[in-house]
């Protein structure tokens, strides 16, 4: 009995952890150019921001292209360079608003040929306040910095990269229900067996 409420409890635990979640989500797509090309050849992305369920500020400074996959250390394709016009440009979204068409997040410029593979990051930050007022201080107004969109490099949607910290609390929290379970487990047996 005991074991079957613990599972249930577990299963509760990661539907809400999987639908609770109310935030920005990215959407690029390819805007100009092929992820197959030959030197010179030239590919863009554009993007948007739905920041409608989010009750933060999203301010969104750079994008990289990565062939490995993973952002740190990113290991940069061999067959030419990104260059990040959001580095140069970066956005704010304001909470409760999708922001439309924002232009070109960046483009890749092929050296050899060949066909681009990897993954489309972008980094964020969360502020209680817009970054652009007067007011704004970093210190007390950050929500969470260094967040990361990432998605294919043919586009779609995207929501952000779980935080490590949180995915970390979440597994701590459900081994510790799961020890008190067993423990509880064991303590019933041993009172049934006297």
């Amino acid at each position: 009995m005991l074991r079957r409420m613990l599972q249930s409890m577990v299963l509760v635990t990661f539907a809400g952890c999987a639908s609770s979640y109310a935030g920005p989500l990215l959407t690029f797509s390819i805007s100009s150019g092929s992820l197959t090309g030959n030197p010179a050849d030239v590919v863009s992305w554009d993007f948007s921001i739905d920041n409608t369920d989010s009750p933060y500020y999203l301010f969104a400074t750079e994008s990289d292209v990565c062939v490995s996959g993973i952002p740190f250390p990113c290991t940069e394709s061999t067959l030419g360079y990104y260059s990040d016009d959001l580095l140069f440009s970066p956005v704010v979204v304001a909470p409760g608003t999708n922001s439309g068409p924002l232009g070109e997040l960046g483009n890749f410029t092929f050296t050899s040929p060949g066909t681009l593979t990897g993954s489309l990051f972008v980094g964020f930050s969360e502020y209680t306040t817009d970054p652009n007022d007067f007011n704004f201080d970093p210190f007390t107004d950050t929500v969470a910095s260094n967040l990361l969109f990432q998605g294919g490099l043919n586009g779609g949607t995207v929501e952000p990269l779980p935080e490590p910290a949180s995915l970390i609390l979440l597994c701590t929290g459900l081994l510790g229900l799961a020890k008190i379970g067993a423990n509880k487990s064991r303590g019933y047996r041993k009172q049934a067996s006297r």
